[in-house]
């Protein structure tokens, strides 16, 4: 009976085991999926580089350069600033030799600082002739700052060394010293044009006393019209030309006065000369009447009021068929 029971747990213990086994083994794993073929790229093409031709952009900017450069030469650049001159000159010769070996290169930078260079030659040469006239007319003083600054640019234009600063810079400081020089003249003609206004004003009232407005209407409403003008000119920030014009009203106005004045008292002169005469002429009469009276009596060489001067005339001595007949 043991032994049975002993077979038995025997076969049941390996049935376990049998079935342990069965259930712990690993299902088989799955087969790689191939690897993706790569394929090869193509090589890439160069960018194509387009190459710009600025030959008609570089054109332009020489045609700038005359204009800049003739500006220059009316100013009188070349003797004001020789050095500079020669400079810019000297530049613009490579700049002309650059262009007909490669016409269609950029040259912008270069032609850009040599018209900048012509610009700032120009405009000191301007400045330099503005201070003489400032000078000449003792306007200095109505912007002395200003100027003070426009010479302190000039100094620094006429060093040997300015040249080598970059023509948009001499540019700059140049239209500064031109601008400074400017602004003083404004000055004076300003206080100018204000003292000259009230002078044509004067001159005006003086014309309008003697009634110009109709004696001299053309010359009188000329007059006029150039005040207008020169309150406009004024008001627009032209103060040497509304000087100018208050001027030539006032003068006007002064010769018509005068002239007027001239002839109202000549006339004058010439009645009271007039009235002094027949005031003497009867003084003089009644002196004579007083020292010798004439009376009732008869003057030699004056004939009486019923005299008879001339004989009756029959025309006797015509014949009627002379005449003809008068009934006719």
């Amino acid at each position: 009976m043991k032994k049975i029971k002993f077979i038995v747990l025997a076969v049941s213990l390996i049935s376990a085991v049998f079935f342990a086994s069965c259930k712990s083994t690993p299902e088989p794993e799955p087969a790689p999926s191939p690897a993706p073929v790569e394929k090869e790229s193509e090589p890439e093409s160069a960018p194509v580089e387009i190459i710009k031709d600025y030959t008609e952009e570089n054109k332009v900017s020489f045609e700038k350069i005359d204009s800049a450069r003739q500006s220059a030469i009316d100013a009188g650049a070349e003797k004001v600033n020789p050095l500079g001159w020669a400079a810019a000159e000297a530049e613009l010769k490579a700049e002309q030799a650059a262009f007909q070996t490669t016409p269609a290169a950029d040259l912008s930078i270069a032609l850009d600082d040599l018209e900048a260079r012509y610009n700032a030659l120009a405009s000191q040469a301007k400045a330099v002739s503005l201070k003489a006239r400032i000078d000449e007319l003792d306007f200095s003083s109505y912007a002395q700052s200003n100027y003070n600054n426009g010479c302190a640019a000039l100094d620094e234009l006429s060093l040997p060394t300015a040249n080598i600063a970059k023509g948009k810079d001499l540019f700059a400081k140049a239209s500064m010293a031109e601008e400074s020089f400017v602004s003083v003249l404004k000055s004076g003609f300003r206080v100018l044009a204000k003292a000259e206004r009230s002078d044509s004003v004067l001159s005006k009232k003086n014309a309008d006393s003697v009634k110009a407005a109709v004696s001299k209407a053309t010359d009188y409403s000329s007059a006029v019209e150039k005040i207008k003008a020169a309150d406009q000119n004024y008001a627009t920030g032209n103060p040497e030309e509304a000087y100018n014009l208050y001027k030539e009203a006032s003068g006007i106005f002064q010769a018509i006065y005068e002239d007027i004045s001239t002839k109202r008292a000549a006339a004058l002169a010439a009645i009271e000369a007039a009235k002094a005469k027949v005031a003497n002429s009867e003084a003089a009469a009644k002196e004579a009447d007083q020292k010798a009276p004439l009376g009732d009596q008869k003057v030699q060489g004056i004939e009486d009021a019923d005299a008879k001067l001339l004989e009756d005339d029959s025309f006797a001595e015509y014949k009627s068929e002379d005449v003809g007949d008068l009934s006719e």
